[in-house]
């Protein structure tokens, strides 16, 4: 941290800071659906799938 020049750690291009925000939240959403994907391929299997009628 000592050879960095001031401020680029504390304040770095705020263009920056919102491509890695909204890499991340596009990261954490892809890993939601696959996740709620692969529940359903489970509870699928098992014949008519259960999460449908939850839903409504």
């Amino acid at each position: 941290t000592s050879g960095a020049a001031p401020g680029t750690l504390d304040i770095p291009d705020p263009n920056l800071w919102t491509e890695v925000a909204s890499r991340a939240a596009k990261a954490k959403a892809v890993r939601k659906i696959k996740a709620t994907l692969v529940k359903r391929k489970q509870t699928a299997g098992k014949g008519k799938q259960p999460t449908a009628r939850k839903h409504h």
